[in-house]
């Protein structure tokens, strides 16, 4: 349970001063002291086709997959949805099973 916090960072950096209620540490697993990092969900969705997000592109406002098709790569437009930092949701334009090139290898 949140007990507080803090509408301003600690030191100018991304992090927020929260302090929260644990529960009864009957096993002694938390110490005084101890800290920690939080991940805050703020929205989630499941059995969903997710991809790294580093094998979108764009062009013209529209989003790019490469894609394996036989010998030939392809271009595939995608709509995206939901986007987490190293992974996307694909709503339209691929298929689970289909093989995607992440990052093309350059000489």
């Amino acid at each position: 349970q949140v007990a507080f916090a803090s509408v301003a960072t600690k030191g100018g950096g991304t992090a927020y001063p929260i302090d929260i209620y644990l529960p009864e540490n009957k096993d002694l697993q938390f110490k005084v002291g101890m800290n920690g990092d939080l991940e805050i969900i703020i929205s989630g969705v499941e059995d969903v086709l997710t991809i790294p997000s580093e094998a979108i592109t764009e062009k013209d406002d529209k989003k790019f997959v490469r894609v394996i098709e036989g010998r030939q790569i392809k271009e595939v437009e995608v709509q995206t949805g939901l986007t987490t930092e190293t992974k996307t949701q694909i709503t339209k334009g691929l298929t689970e099973g289909e093989t995607i090139i992440v990052r093309a290898k350059t000489k």
